[in-house]
Formats: C-alpha cells, sequence, structure tokens
C-alpha cells in the first residue's frame, strides 16, 4: 500500500530486523510468509536513528555513521526464497502501550521488539474521523487504551489508504513496530491491520424532490 518505504522485515523466533533497501514495489517480489536465506557476507547492520537494520554505512553530518539503503541487486545476491509464500504462519504478539512506552530507552527492549508484527486490543484513534494522513506530507496518528495511554501510528502520504478515515469505536491495531529517535512508531501494512473498529459513516438524508407543501 505504500506506507512503509524501501524496507523488507523478516522475523524469526527470537526477533525481527529491517532490512534497508534502495527499491520501490518489492512487495510484487517479496510476500508476506516467504521463508528467506540470507548471507551476511559484505553486509553492515547499525541504526538509522534508532531503528537497528541491516543496510550499508552512510556518514550524515547530523547522525554520524548510520545504516541506510543497500542496493537491490546486491541484495539479491545475498538472498534467496525457501519454499513458496506460508502467510499463515506469521502471527501477531499482543502487547501493551503501557509496559512498551516503560522499555523504549532499554537497549536490550529495543533488541528484542524492534521490528516485530504486534497487536494492540481494545484501542481507539485519537483522531476518528479524519484521513489516515494528510496530503502533503506523513502523519502521526494515534490510538489509546483505556486508560488513556497513547502509541504513535505512522502514516505515509504516499499510501493507497491516505485519504480514507480513522475508524471510530474499539478494536485491535495490528502492525510493525517501529522506532525513531527516542519513540516507538507502529506502521500499518494496509487498512486491514485496523480490526473489529466501527467503519460504518453516517448517512446524509436525500434532499426533498417534490415540493414541500401544497
Amino acid at each position: 500500500t505504500g506506507n512503509i518505504y524501501k524496507n523488507l522485515v523478516i522475523q524469526d523466533e527470537s526477533a525481527a530486523l529491517t532490512i534497508s533497501i534502495n527499491e520501490n514495489d518489492m512487495f510484487e517480489s517479496y510476500h508476506i510468509g516467504q521463508e528467506v536465506v540470507i548471507d551476511l557476507t559484505d553486509m553492515y547492520i547499525g541504526k538509522y536513528n534508532g531503528l537497528q537494520q541491516l543496510g550499508f554505512p552512510e556518514y550524515s553530518t547530523q547522525y554520524g555513521w548510520e545504516a541506510t539503503f543497500m542496493e537491490m541487486d546486491f541484495f539479491k545476491q545475498h538472498a534467496q526464497f525457501n519454499e513458496l509464500p506460508k502467510p499463515t504462519e506469521i502471527d501477531t504478539i499482543a502487547v501493551d502501550i503501557t509496559k512498551l512506552n516503560a522499555i523504549k530507552s532499554n537497549a536490550d527492549s529495543l533488541q528484542k521488539w524492534q521490528s516485530q508484527l504486534v497487536r494492540f486490543d481494545s484501542v481507539q484513534w485519537v483522531e476518528a474521523g479524519k484521513p489516515y494522513s494528510e496530503a502533503s506530507a506523513s502523519t502521526n496518528r494515534y490510538i489509546k487504551d483505556a486508560n488513556g495511554n497513547k502509541m504513535l501510528v505512522r502514516n505515509s502520504s504516499y499510501a493507497t489508504f491516505r485519504d480514507k478515515l480513522l475508524p471510530s469505536g474499539t478494536g485491535s491495531v495490528v502492525g510493525i513496530l517501529s522506532y525513531f529517535g527516542t519513540e516507538w512508531q507502529v506502521m500499518l501494512r494496509s487498512t486491514d491491520d485496523c480490526i473489529g473498529f466501527d467503519e460504518s459513516a453516517p448517512v446524509v438524508p436525500d434532499a426533498p424532490t417534490g415540493p414541500l407543501s401544497e
């Protein structure tokens, strides 16, 4: 849907890891549930503004050395598919906003939780009725639990669902648990990651077509 920019995400029983690749439309080749074997020879691992990922080193005056995009041809030379995709084997991990916020500065916790596919149950959209993202720029939206604890959901202005409206009511939100600076941020794969909300819109009665009175 265009909400996740030039990243692939892999996970196993131990943790998950983002791979930064300078390529668009990777969903056409790399499907959900596809097992992949990666040769890490000559690859680099590092952080991009707090998010640990595989990539290539790049130096900036603001952040110093960071891990950013590798070329797609390089990745293809180091990765191969194993069998057909098995999307039903991908599951989510139920998480609690309060607990995640309490551990966001802990190095071991970051390593464990970054890039995992997680699920927040019994939450609401703080800005229900607004579009997922503004057209002018990617937009931070928030979900909250019953106690008012909030989690940032980052929506791209390039996402195909940008103009859809955030649903009302209470439901579950699934997404990739990313990290930027010092904060968690959730990345939706599509609006299918919003489960059980009220998607109905108020019905506006048709204007009368006949005379109002005789």
